[in-house]
């Protein structure tokens, strides 16, 4: 659902060449971590460039397919795994009863853990601002911190002079003989050894017992997971928004606290082993939902709609240009001499131009307005594959999943991850303006057909979500607790 069992040329290139990353550079370690393990998602995106010049070579990508062996993705997760090894064990230390969280999950920590000692990991500040925090709690601002540490020079000058005596046995590799990776590589590694040192020092001064992080393969939550491992600490990877396999693999966490039943069976495709998921809801879509919204005719006075139409949200999203147009023309042609109004809630990254659609029955809302304010007044939400679709149904509210040709891009498409709401059965899938204009004039005239559409979208919900999402607090303060 979340991205295929079947390899696409994007995914062996990628991961073929980051195996060979780190089998190549795994002698580059400080304090027995692994460097290039850190950098992974830094050295996926190097190779953008040379990913795509090779993406449609198909005799190329099934050599290194057959070279590693690569039939599916649980045999990347399997080649990719991570062997950290625990060199001391920190977790049985009576001493110990901390917890390193990630700033993005600061109101549940204040919600379920206020009377624990907890260390808040900030890399971005405003996700603490304006949050009065307990005594028991410390702030750890990680780019501060980093910027701070000190590192021996002949520490830093011996690991660059191993990576060139490295990467001149790589002559004729398609990428370790590029001058640019070369350039790269020694350009990252003072950062990655900085972060080791930095992070390994605050595990062993700090009293952590449990590691909460929303990921594993960006820093600084990418180090963290293989300090865990080296110092034998549960590290807990709370899924915060939708996660595809570029987002994910190799996971190396204690457990996987995942949304709910289509997250589970994913990653047992992948070969995570079931005692390590839990389904637990999302943290994230629980504590942004409010208490109260905007009123229905104080909302409808504000953007100028009819009372009487039906409302229906689209949220786009940074597709490449011609999609989001093309999808403008479907909206455009199907809403014509129809009571609806479509709101457009633009992605922050998407850069389409929506002024020439708008018009008495196309609407761009206001970035002042909240997006669960936009929700909560919808009867409908249109998108292609946003996280809005699932923060939509928990509000009660019906999908219609757009699916529009989308032209191969190296982050934003390149498995199947766009389907996921078609796959999922979320709503009507629509793959053309014809479609669109069958399925708006129906649900226009048929009360019955969008009491399905209402249905269809809480079933989703169910198999989405764990317990619709009514226990995720409770259930990963349960998991804590019982790891403290």
């Amino acid at each position: 659902m979340y991205g295929g069992n079947e390899l696409s040329s994007n995914c062996i290139l990628r991961y073929a060449y980051t195996k060979e990353f780190f089998e190549t550079f795994s002698s580059l370690q400080v304090l027995d971590i692994c460097l290039p393990y850190t950098l992974m998602l830094k050295f996926q995106n190097s190779i953008k460039p040379i990913v795509n010049s090779r993406i449609h070579d198909k005799g190329y990508v099934g050599e290194l397919k057959e070279k590693h062996k690569f039939n599916s993705i649980k045999d990347i997760q399997d080649a990719l795994a991570i062997n950290t090894q625990c060199v001391k064990d920190l977790r049985a230390d009576p001493g110990r009863d901390g917890i390193l969280i990630s700033a993005n999950y600061i109101a549940f920590a204040l919600d379920k853990l206020s009377s624990s000692r907890v260390i808040v990991n900030v890399v971005n500040k405003r996700s603490i601002n304006q949050k009065v925090l307990p005594k028991n709690f410390s702030t750890f601002f990680y780019k501060k911190e980093l910027r701070e540490t000190k590192v021996s020079a002949n520490l830093i000058g011996d690991l660059l002079q191993r990576a060139e005596e490295l990467i001149k046995k790589q002559a004729g590799h398609p990428v370790f003989s590029r001058p640019c990776f070369k350039a790269w590589l020694l350009k990252h590694l003072p950062g990655a050894i900085r972060t080791v040192i930095l992070l390994d020092r605050l595990i062993c001064q700090q009293p952590i017992k449990v590691i909460v992080s929303y990921t594993e393969i960006a820093n600084p939550e990418a180090t963290l997971s293989l300090l865990a491992l080296k110092y034998n600490l549960p590290f807990l990877n709370v899924q915060h928004c939708l996660t595809k396999d570029r987002t994910y693999l190799p996971a190396s966490a204690t457990y996987h606290c995942l949304w709910g039943k289509h997250y589970k069976d994913w990653l047992l495709e992948r070969g995570i082993p079931g005692g390590k998921i839990m389904p637990i809801g999302s943290l994230r879509f629980y504590y942004s939902q409010k208490k109260s919204y905007l009123d229905k005719i104080y909302f409808t006075r504000q953007l100028n709609i009819d009372n009487k139409n039906i409302i229906i949200t689209y949220t786009s999203q940074p597709f490449h240009g011609r999609v989001n147009l093309r999808i403008m023309q479907w909206i455009n042609d199907a809403v014509r001499s129809l009571p609806i109004t479509v709101m457009i809630r633009k992605h922050p990254r998407d850069k389409t131009n929506y002024r020439p659609f708008l018009n008495t029955q196309i609407k761009l809302t206001p970035r002042t307005l909240k997006l669960y304010d936009i929700l909560y007044n919808s009867d409908f939400v249109m998108t292609v594959s946003s996280n809005t679709a699932i923060e939509a149904s928990l509000l009660g509210k019906g999908i219609i999943v757009l699916q529009p040709k989308i032209p191969y891009h190296y982050v934003l498409h390149h498995d199947e991850h766009n389907a996921h709401l078609a796959s999922a059965q979320a709503g009507p899938v629509i793959y053309n303006s014809q479609q669109l204009k069958i399925r708006l004039r129906k649900i226009v005239s048929n009360r019955a057909y969008r009491n399905r559409l209402y249905r269809q979208s809480r079933l989703f919900l169910q198999n989405t979500l764990q317990d619709n999402n009514r226990r995720a607090p409770e259930l990963t303060e349960a998991l804590i607790r019982q790891l403290l």
